[in-house]
């Protein structure tokens, strides 16, 4: 399966690199064609922001400990008293199926007949490994950060954005400038790249393995301290001026 994912996402990628360079080229002729004096550029900008949304996956299952059995309903409970006692809020506690509170699975596997799935939001390493050192204490080994990302994505694409194509002009005016020229209007701008940050976590509980970072740790005795990588976002854009 993820075999197939990075093959169908470096299709798209080079899919989006052949129609750039297709409608570079046409926009090339066509200034060409009308004899317009131009200059072609390019700017980017970039900038590392550490993330402030870590959505991790819970999945609660019935299990049986001796003769006791524990019902996902007293896992819920346990689960919920003891996020409110880390100072989290329980808004930021949801089912993973909107559509159904309990996802009902039957096993042969002796002992579990039924699974509640969850997703928590936390807002930084500290609260997140708070959390997994609770789920660590209440044996509930199935856990897996799913998504990291950053609240205000979409006021920093702008900011980006803007940034990237100044840099373009401020670019394209030195270079005219240094012919006895000076900078026209721009007659094509043209987004040539986005970045999309993706990071892949997981935890599985106790006697298992903690991966972070692609770092193996040993998590019998405790956690190690959470650290995420800062979110690069970085933006690539195009841009033709007319030189006067």
């Amino acid at each position: 399966m993820l075999a197939k994912y990075n093959f169908f996402c470096s299709l798209l990628f080079c899919l989006f690199c052949f129609t750039t360079e297709f409608q570079l080229q046409a926009q090339l002729q066509h200034f060409q064609q009308n004899d317009i004096p131009y200059i072609e550029v390019e700017g980017s900008a970039e900038k590392e922001i550490i993330p402030d949304e870590i959505y991790t996956r819970i999945t609660l299952r019935e299990r049986t400990e001796g003769k006791k059995t524990i019902s996902v309903t007293s896992q819920e409970e346990e689960l919920k008293k003891g996020i409110q006692s880390l100072g989290l809020s329980l808004d930021d506690l949801s089912f993973s199926d909107a559509d159904a509170d309990f996802i009902k699975i039957k096993w042969r596997k002796k002992g579990v007949i039924s699974q509640a799935q969850y997703t928590m939001k936390t807002i930084d390493a500290s609260s997140t490994a708070k959390l997994f050192e609770l789920l660590d204490e209440l044996k509930i080994k199935d856990a897996f950060i799913v998504k990291i990302d950053y609240s205000e994505k979409e006021i920093l694409r702008k900011e980006l954005k803007i940034k990237a194509i100044k840099v373009a002009k401020e670019k394209a005016k030195y270079l005219v400038e240094a012919i006895d020229n000076s900078l026209g209007k721009p007659l094509k701008i043209l987004e040539i790249s986005e970045n999309r940050p993706r990071y892949d976590y997981q935890y599985m509980g106790r006697q298992s393995n903690f991966v972070l970072d692609d770092i193996v740790y040993e998590s019998e005795e405790s956690i190690p301290e959470l650290q995420f990588e800062k979110l690069k976002y970085r933006y690539e854009v195009y841009v033709a001026f007319e030189i006067k």
